[in-house]
């Protein structure tokens, strides 16, 4: 029996293992093989990138030295990247590199970060930079490797120098964002105006997590009927604050606090404040990768409403609590995250709102890709909702929120892409101009 305990331990820390992500830039490196492998044809490259610079065209014309696939199992190196905000609000970008077949064991991690504003252009070509760096070391073996040089550029005269630990820093790490939309479109029967705003600012460092933000919206929409005009205006404003101190690499705790104003929830204004403590199954330093995390808060709501509602209120507060399991993974066979989460009231636990949500991709087969995302709530804690019959025009534009025991949502999809593995030709012409602005019709 020991014997079998033993067997079965060493099998979980091996699988483990296996999930654990490649090696932070600056670890020693997994050691490759005595002598590289002598491959005649160009490095087989499947790139899994989701994020800012992630641009398949300029990446194929910028490195021509390795042949980019679109099938995992094709590829004798694999490369996942992943991404983080940065405090300031920039991205922090780790690249793992995992070989395959020929380059079987031999693995990599490098890691970049993309400024506060850092435009496309900058994104993708710090991207494919990191990205030459890392294939180097798998292309040395190849027939192009002996024709491969590095070269020194010079120094941008122009550049801001590096900031070091001395460099005073005026905002004292806060960062501020201010925004402003206003969109418009109608024709002869239909008019829609909508006018939007928000505030934000932020100060993140390694013991404490910052924020405060503000939004408001105004909308006014009007339609022609055979009976006459309807003509509907909403609007709705609100703030959320948040404080979280990090503990140890596992754990955190904070407070969160919230206020809104919506005509269509019938809240005149709506506000709340929950201590809140959460626990990652894993360091949170590898959350690009995988986590699996418990938060649990509890606190007070409070509540004014613009109609009096079906309980015959116009005013109240109470005592809730609110409870959120969560996992989410990105590895070579794609990713999967699903979320659990639910509110009760403390004084009344019949009223609570429990959902469940989830997505997944999972590469089947070569060229084979499944995709699906869902969501489902069952709700019972609608303290909101307005007393008395609303008109038939009022529900078919959804002007105020209904009374509803559940809402869903739900996709599924399948793609198949199969034929030649090595064309990485790019080809513009007659393309949309990059910008999604160009529209023709024949």
């Amino acid at each position: 029996m020991r014997l079998i305990a033993s067997r079965m331990a060493s099998l979980v820390l091996l699988s483990l293992a296996a999930l654990s992500p490649a090696r932070a830039q600056g670890a020693p490196p997994a050691t490759p093989p005595a002598t590289p492998p002598a491959i005649t044809e160009l490095v087989r490259v499947f790139l899994d990138c989701e994020s800012q610079g992630c641009d398949d065209a300029f990446l194929r014309t910028e490195i021509t030295w390795v042949n980019f696939v679109r099938d995992r199992s094709a590829a004798s190196v694999f490369v996942l990247v992943t991404a983080q905000t940065t405090g300031s609000g920039g991205r922090h970008m780790v690249m793992n590199f995992d070989g395959q077949g020929p380059y079987a064991g031999v693995r990599d991690s490098l890691s970049y970060t993309t400024p506060q504003g850092a435009t496309n252009d900058e994104a993708r070509r710090a991207l494919a930079r990191t990205l030459s760096f890392g294939l180097l070391r798998y292309a040395r073996g190849t027939s192009v490797g002996n024709r491969l040089q590095l070269t020194l550029r010079a120094a941008d005269a122009n550049a801001a120098p590096a900031p070091t630990q001395a460099t005073r820093d005026r905002w004292n790490l806060w960062v501020y964002s201010v925004g402003a939309n206003v969109f418009a479109n109608g024709d002869d029967n239909y008019q829609s105006t909508d006018v939007s705003g928000s505030i934000d600012a932020r100060r993140v460092t390694e013991q404490w997590k910052l924020s405060v933000s503000g939004n408001g919206n105004y909308s006014a929409n009007s339609f022609k009927l055979t009976s006459g005009t309807i003509a509907n205006y909403q609007h709705s404003f609100g703030g959320r604050g948040m404080a979280v101190k990090s503990l140890t690499p596992h754990w955190s705790a904070g407070l969160t606090g919230s206020a809104r104003s919506s005509k269509y929830e019938n809240y005149r204004l709506a506000v709340n404040a929950m201590p809140a403590i959460e626990y990652d199954v894993f360091p949170y330093a590898e959350s690009t990768r995988r986590q699996i995390i418990v938060r649990y808060a509890a606190g007070v709501q409070s509540f004014r409403y613009d109609s009096t509602t079906i309980f015959g209120t116009r005013q109240e507060t109470r005592p809730s609590h609110a409870l959120t399991l969560a996992a989410e993974a990105r590895q070579k066979w794609g990713s999967l995250n699903v979320g659990i989460s639910g509110t009760q009231l403390l004084d009344d636990l019949a009223k609570y709102h429990v959902g469940i949500n989830g997505g997944a991709s999972w590469r089947i087969v070569r060229g084979l890709e499944f995709n699906a995302f869902g969501s489902y709530a069952v709700i019972r804690d609608q303290l909101n909702i307005p007393r008395g019959e609303l008109a038939d025009e009022d529900i078919l534009i959804r002007l105020r929120q209904l009374r509803s025991g559940f809402n869903f949502f739900g996709s599924v999809g399948l793609s198949y892409t199969f034929g030649s593995m090595l064309n990485n030709v790019v080809n513009p012409r007659f393309g949309g101009g990059g910008g999604g602005g160009m529209m023709m019709r024949m």
